[in-house]
């Protein structure tokens, strides 16, 4: 109630994703205000035309060739919001013989010594070409994040050629179509998680179907042009109805 006193009058609110739009609307403070949505860009240095030879990348990191890899990664892998905590160790099963997973962020020896494939743990990941090449060396990423106000390497993971599997919730369910450029899982269903992570590792053509429907789905929507657009448009708007005011 002392903010609301406090609170400017005519703001244009713009929320990141539906999800956050939703808490907004349902929110004390902004729930009679205007609210739109306009997601985040991604840096145009993940936009690409098609996914490059895997080869070379996998010898940068010196990961198997012969493996499916799967690519999980965040700021703080072992964050409770992130869900590798409960995802990562469930990835067990005999058919996953083929998959070695990749991760990059900081990560505990706890967590490393729960996962029971074979896996190979970069650590932190600072430089942005470095980030692309790792995306380049991967056959998909998840990213079962439980609360996400955007989802930023979901679409940069999309951009270079991945397809993703991410909870159906939070910013992540706007950037991924399921079905065509990923996954949807249902929220907190560790085990279903796990099972269509293994199950698309066992499906190259399904991976690479998925992989450029989500470059051309990123490049439409995700693009500093594209946003930025959307920017200019509000902006003009919002100078129409000054003027008319």
């Amino acid at each position: 109630q002392t903010k609301q006193n406090f609170l400017p009058q005519n703001i244009r609110y713009i929320a990141l994703s539906n999800w956050t739009a939703e808490q907004a609307r349902s929110s004390y403070l902004l729930k009679n205000e205007s609210i739109e949505v306009i997601q985040n860009c991604i840096n145009e240095l993940y936009l690409s035309p098609a996914k490059p030879p895997q080869a070379a990348a996998l010898k940068q990191f010196n990961l198997p060739q012969d493996k499916i890899i799967v690519l999980a990664g965040a700021v703080r892998i072992d964050s409770k919001y992130k869900g590798y905590t409960e995802v990562l160790p469930a990835l067990s099963a005999p058919n996953a013989s083929n998959i070695h997973l990749v991760t990059f962020g900081r990560i505990s020896e706890s967590l490393k010594n729960q996962i029971a494939i074979p896996s190979t743990h970069l650590g932190s990941i600072s430089s942005p070409q470095e980030l692309k090449a790792l995306y380049h060396s991967a056959n998909l990423f998840i990213a079962p994040s439980t609360q996400e106000a955007f989802g930023k390497t979901l679409a940069e993971a999309g951009a270079s050629g991945l397809p993703v599997i991410c909870y159906d919730a939070g910013g992540p369910k706007d950037i991924i179509q399921h079905g065509v450029t990923g996954l949807k899982v249902p929220l907190n269903d560790v085990k279903a998680f796990a099972h269509a992570t293994i199950s698309l590792a066992q499906d190259i053509e399904q991976q690479e179907l998925m992989g450029s429907a989500a470059i051309k789905h990123i490049a439409d929507n995700y693009s500093p042009m594209i946003v930025a657009k959307k920017y200019m448009e509000l902006y003009q708007d919002l100078k129409h109805n000054c003027h008319n005011t």
